[in-house]
Protein backbone atom coordinates (compact mmCIF):
# COMPACT_ATOMS: atom_id res chain seq x y z
CA UNK A 1 0.00 0.00 0.00
CA UNK A 2 2.78 2.35 0.32
CA UNK A 3 3.84 2.05 -2.99
CA UNK A 4 0.51 2.91 -4.36
CA UNK A 5 1.34 6.72 -3.67
CA UNK A 6 3.26 6.95 -6.20
CA UNK A 7 0.01 6.35 -8.27
CA UNK A 8 -2.22 8.09 -6.79
CA UNK A 9 -2.74 10.21 -10.32
CA UNK A 10 -3.73 7.27 -12.33
CA UNK A 11 -5.98 6.18 -9.71
CA UNK A 12 -9.77 6.81 -9.24
CA UNK A 13 -10.21 9.35 -5.98
CA UNK A 14 -12.31 6.25 -4.60
CA UNK A 15 -9.97 3.71 -4.81
CA UNK A 16 -7.43 5.85 -3.13
CA UNK A 17 -10.09 6.11 -0.18
CA UNK A 18 -10.06 2.27 0.19
CA UNK A 19 -6.66 2.18 -0.07
CA UNK A 20 -6.00 4.43 2.03
CA UNK A 21 -8.65 2.64 4.81
CA UNK A 22 -7.24 -0.30 3.89
CA UNK A 23 -3.96 0.99 5.01
CA UNK A 24 -4.93 2.23 8.09
CA UNK A 25 -7.15 -1.02 8.98
CA UNK A 26 -4.59 -3.17 8.61
CA UNK A 27 -1.92 -1.82 10.81
CA UNK A 28 -4.70 -1.57 13.61
CA UNK A 29 -5.92 -5.06 12.56
CA UNK A 30 -2.50 -6.43 13.03
CA UNK A 31 -1.15 -5.06 16.23
CA UNK A 32 -4.92 -6.48 17.66
CA UNK A 33 -3.66 -9.85 16.85
CA UNK A 34 -0.38 -9.56 17.97
CA UNK A 35 -2.15 -8.81 21.48
CA UNK A 36 -4.29 -11.88 21.00
CA UNK A 37 -1.56 -14.51 19.73
CA UNK A 38 0.72 -12.57 23.08
CA UNK A 39 -2.97 -13.40 25.30
CA UNK A 40 -2.64 -17.09 23.84
CA UNK A 41 0.83 -17.34 23.98
CA UNK A 42 0.74 -16.28 27.68
CA UNK A 43 -1.84 -18.79 28.62
CA UNK A 44 -1.92 -22.27 29.41
CA UNK A 45 -3.96 -24.58 27.40
CA UNK A 46 -7.98 -25.17 28.71
CA UNK A 47 -9.89 -23.51 31.27
CA UNK A 48 -7.81 -20.44 30.88
CA UNK A 49 -8.14 -19.95 27.22
CA UNK A 50 -12.02 -20.39 27.18
CA UNK A 51 -12.25 -17.47 29.55
CA UNK A 52 -10.61 -15.24 27.33
CA UNK A 53 -12.49 -16.47 24.25
CA UNK A 54 -15.08 -14.36 25.96
CA UNK A 55 -13.50 -10.90 26.23
CA UNK A 56 -12.38 -10.59 22.94
CA UNK A 57 -14.94 -8.93 21.17
CA UNK A 58 -14.44 -6.22 24.45
CA UNK A 59 -10.84 -5.97 23.54
CA UNK A 60 -11.38 -5.42 20.15
CA UNK A 61 -14.10 -2.46 20.82
CA UNK A 62 -11.41 -0.12 20.36
CA UNK A 63 -10.25 -1.62 16.77
CA UNK A 64 -14.33 -1.57 15.42
CA UNK A 65 -14.17 2.24 16.77
CA UNK A 66 -11.25 3.19 14.82
CA UNK A 67 -12.25 1.30 11.49
CA UNK A 68 -16.03 3.06 11.64
CA UNK A 69 -13.77 6.37 12.26
CA UNK A 70 -12.23 5.63 9.44
CA UNK A 71 -15.13 4.78 7.12
CA UNK A 72 -16.37 8.13 8.44
CA UNK A 73 -13.22 9.88 7.60
CA UNK A 74 -13.48 9.50 4.20
CA UNK A 75 -17.00 12.06 4.23
CA UNK A 76 -15.40 14.53 6.98
CA UNK A 77 -11.47 13.95 6.53
CA UNK A 78 -11.73 13.52 10.42
CA UNK A 79 -8.60 11.04 10.47
CA UNK A 80 -7.05 11.34 6.46
CA UNK A 81 -8.72 13.50 3.81
CA UNK A 82 -7.41 14.09 -0.41
CA UNK A 83 -7.02 17.57 -1.30
CA UNK A 84 -8.21 18.66 -5.21
CA UNK A 85 -5.23 16.48 -6.61
CA UNK A 86 -5.42 13.47 -4.83
CA UNK A 87 -3.15 14.60 -2.35
CA UNK A 88 -3.04 12.84 1.14
CA UNK A 89 -3.30 14.90 4.45
CA UNK A 90 -4.05 14.27 8.10
CA UNK A 91 -7.04 15.09 9.84
CA UNK A 92 -7.70 16.22 13.44
CA UNK A 93 -7.96 13.14 14.61
CA UNK A 94 -4.93 11.28 13.34
CA UNK A 95 -3.79 10.27 16.45
CA UNK A 96 -6.56 7.63 17.48
CA UNK A 97 -4.80 5.50 14.63
CA UNK A 98 -1.38 5.33 16.34
CA UNK A 99 -2.94 5.39 19.79
CA UNK A 100 -5.02 2.26 18.83
CA UNK A 101 -2.36 0.60 17.28
CA UNK A 102 0.25 1.43 20.09
CA UNK A 103 -2.11 0.69 22.93
CA UNK A 104 -2.76 -2.96 21.89
CA UNK A 105 1.39 -3.16 21.31
CA UNK A 106 1.59 -1.98 24.68
CA UNK A 107 -0.67 -4.19 25.97
CA UNK A 108 0.97 -7.48 24.21
CA UNK A 109 4.35 -6.59 25.67
CA UNK A 110 2.73 -6.11 29.03
CA UNK A 111 1.09 -9.36 28.36
CA UNK A 112 4.35 -10.90 27.37
CA UNK A 113 6.54 -9.71 30.31
CA UNK A 114 3.62 -11.34 32.95
CA UNK A 115 4.26 -14.56 31.28
CA UNK A 116 7.96 -14.19 31.23
CA UNK A 117 7.19 -13.35 35.49
CA UNK A 118 5.45 -16.62 35.72
CA UNK A 119 7.14 -20.12 36.43
CA UNK A 120 4.79 -21.82 35.02
CA UNK A 121 5.16 -20.59 31.48
CA UNK A 122 8.61 -20.80 32.02
CA UNK A 123 9.31 -23.27 28.87
CA UNK A 124 7.39 -20.83 27.36
CA UNK A 125 10.36 -18.14 27.80
CA UNK A 126 11.81 -17.97 23.99
CA UNK A 127 8.43 -17.44 22.43
CA UNK A 128 6.89 -14.72 24.82
CA UNK A 129 10.54 -12.70 24.51
CA UNK A 130 10.26 -12.99 20.49
CA UNK A 131 6.60 -11.45 21.02
CA UNK A 132 8.70 -8.67 23.03
CA UNK A 133 10.76 -8.33 20.58
CA UNK A 134 8.65 -8.50 17.57
CA UNK A 135 5.90 -5.80 18.91
CA UNK A 136 9.55 -3.56 19.87
CA UNK A 137 10.25 -3.48 16.01
CA UNK A 138 7.10 -2.78 14.86
CA UNK A 139 6.09 0.09 17.28
CA UNK A 140 10.05 1.81 16.93
CA UNK A 141 9.24 1.29 13.06
CA UNK A 142 6.04 2.98 13.06
CA UNK A 143 6.83 5.82 15.12
CA UNK A 144 9.78 6.67 12.80
CA UNK A 145 6.98 6.62 10.04
CA UNK A 146 4.81 8.88 11.56
CA UNK A 147 7.70 11.22 12.11
CA UNK A 148 8.43 10.52 8.85
CA UNK A 149 5.80 10.05 6.74
CA UNK A 150 7.09 9.68 2.80
CA UNK A 151 8.79 6.57 4.29
CA UNK A 152 8.96 2.64 4.21
CA UNK A 153 9.99 2.10 7.76
CA UNK A 154 6.70 0.30 8.84
CA UNK A 155 7.15 -2.33 6.45
CA UNK A 156 10.61 -2.84 7.66
CA UNK A 157 9.73 -3.12 10.90
CA UNK A 158 6.85 -5.50 10.07
CA UNK A 159 9.14 -7.62 7.84
CA UNK A 160 12.05 -7.85 10.55
CA UNK A 161 8.60 -8.93 13.36
CA UNK A 162 7.90 -11.73 10.44
CA UNK A 163 11.81 -12.90 10.17
CA UNK A 164 11.89 -13.41 14.14
CA UNK A 165 8.75 -14.85 14.02
CA UNK A 166 9.10 -17.51 11.40
CA UNK A 167 12.81 -18.65 12.88
CA UNK A 168 11.38 -18.74 16.43
CA UNK A 169 9.01 -21.17 15.02
CA UNK A 170 11.14 -23.17 12.90
CA UNK A 171 13.28 -23.30 16.19
CA UNK A 172 10.57 -24.73 18.03
CA UNK A 173 10.02 -27.86 15.09
CA UNK A 174 13.77 -28.75 15.46
CA UNK A 175 13.01 -28.55 19.25
CA UNK A 176 10.20 -30.72 18.44
CA UNK A 177 11.66 -33.31 16.55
Amino acid sequence: LDAADGFYKFIPRTAIYIIEILYFSAFAVGAYFWYVYADLSGTDRGAERKKRLHRRLFQALPLFLLLAVLVISCFDGCIFMLDGKNKYHRGAFFFLQPVTVYAYLAASVIRSLSTCVKKTAFWRHDEVLSNIICAAAVSVAGTAQLIVPESPFLIAGASVAALIIYVNSLEGMVSLD
